[in-house]
């Protein structure tokens, strides 16, 4: 870590030609107005329209910009990934490159920061502002799955704001290795919190969500429950089945040869169980060792 930065913003960058330049201008005026030494730093995934030439030219004006390209193309949450690896600040600060989240707004989650004993901010929009929203069913099913079945301690968290301020440290003491942001939240919900923030309609530019991108954006949080959820189930298995023997062995006076054919049907499930355990731990440790290499921009000029 660079002990004179003390903010570094990651912004994911996929086709963005044409607008990446008026969303850093305003980026770099709401940091200045930190009066603290920032980064920031661009993750283009593997954009084809340009944009990586355009994210030359943007460091070429703006000292304080770095920019990385991801070997090839991972999605907009592992380029985030990807970009805060890349960080030198104590702090991490994420947002989308498309200004519906207003960088006037980082002050605010600074200001949160600094107030409360907390590790990580998330920006909050109290209006959400998805006029042309689409997959809104994708979407829907997500939260509800979030909020209400897998994570009910964290629900009055909105983990699925791309606005946040972090410790760089969660990274490797919560995260690992891992590419997707979901999983650098596994700590006590006390120590994270949320400010309501500004929303605003997307300016320039067509959302890139396409659903195959949805799908592939919260596979790993799906993955990573759903082990969660056989575990669960294969208590309850377990429970079952010894009821189920110890009922037919008593009731019909059978041996134990005969209950173990009578319940065979339990013995199948348990072992999908342990089968669907170990194809899920190959997956994870797949999306675990994801390849986030970057290539760095040098200061060559375009």
């Amino acid at each position: 870590m660079d002990g004179l930065i003390k903010y570094s913003v990651v912004i994911p960058v996929f086709q963005a030609k044409e607008y990446i330049y008026a969303s850093i201008v305003r980026v770099v005026q709401a940091m200045d107005s930190t009066n603290e030494p920032y980064e920031i730093i661009l993750t283009d995934d593997q954009s084809t329209d340009g944009t990586w030439e355009t994210l030359h030219a943007i460091k070429e004006q703006f000292a304080q910009v770095r920019i990385v390209r991801l070997n090839h193309n991972v999605g907009q949450t592992p380029a985030t990934m990807a970009g805060a690896r890349q960080a030198k600040g104590a702090l991490v600060v994420t947002l989308d490159d498309d200004l519906q989240h207003p960088p006037e707004e980082i002050p605010k989650l600074i200001a949160a920061y600094n107030s409360n004993d907390v590790d990580v901010v998330f920006g909050d929009p109290e209006n959400r502002h998805h006029p042309n929203k689409q997959h809104p069913m994708l979407v829907a099913v997500g939260r509800f799955l979030f909020h209400y079945v897998y994570m009910r301690r964290y629900r009055k968290l909105n983990f699925f704001t791309t606005f946040r301020l972090f410790k760089v440290e969660l990274l490797s003491t919560n995260g690992g290795n891992w590419s997707h942001l979901f999983f650098i939240w596994q700590l006590n919900p006390a120590r994270a919190m949320h400010i309501p923030t500004v929303h605003k309609a997307r300016q320039q530019g067509a959302s890139n969500h396409t659903a195959l991108r949805l799908i592939r954006h919260f596979s790993p949080f799906l993955w990573y429950f759903s082990l969660r959820t056989i575990w669960v189930l294969q208590a309850l298995l377990m429970v079952t089945a010894v009821a189920f023997f110890v009922n037919q062995y008593k009731a019909q006076d059978i041996d134990l040869s005969e209950a173990l054919k009578q319940g065979r049907w339990i013995l199948v499930l348990a072992l999908i169980a342990i089968l669907a355990k170990v194809i899920i731990r190959a997956v994870l440790k797949k999306m675990e060792h994801a390849d986030l290499s970057v290539t760095e921009g040098k200061n060559e000029r375009i």
